[in-house]
């Protein structure tokens, strides 16, 4: 990880996928995206119980 806040300083922003231990890179690539999902998952959860409070049961249904 600290090579790639180097590159970052340096103005690299390329990083090689190919290249490395395989099981970090996968973990590097895939935690954002796993967090993404997750926020988005929370955020559609509140604001279901937002609309559900405020409008009701109805404004729910499909």
């Amino acid at each position: 990880m600290t090579s790639f806040l180097m590159g970052l300083k340096e103005g690299n922003m390329q990083k090689s996928m190919i290249e490395g231990n395989t099981l970090k890179l996968i973990l590097n690539f895939s935690i954002p995206l796993l967090l993404g999902n997750l926020f988005q998952q929370f955020y559609n959860v509140v604001d279901a119980a937002i609309v559900g409070q405020t409008l009701g049961s109805k404004a729910l249904q499909p």
